[in-house]
């Protein structure tokens, strides 16, 4: 049998502040260097909450692209 599957995600129609980087970015950067070896690690980036919430949609292909950005540590 393979690895259980852990699967979380963080929307990305805003810039990240202190509380996404401690409550959400810090943990799944900690799941994945401490655990994927037990785990397969999904991580990604949703934008269909940009269907439920105001949103500049004009802004929303940059804004998560930056963000995937600062995930990824390019930026």
């Amino acid at each position: 049998m393979g690895k259980q599957v852990i699967l979380t995600g963080l929307r990305t129609n805003a810039e990240y502040h202190l509380g996404n980087y401690l409550g959400a970015i810090l943990p799944m950067v900690d799941l994945a260097t401490k655990h994927s070896d037990e785990y397969q690690i999904n991580m990604f980036i949703p934008d269909l909450h940009s269907f439920t919430t105001p949103v500049d949609y004009s802004n929303l292909a940059k804004q998560t692209a930056t963000n995937l950005a600062l995930l990824v540590g390019y930026r």
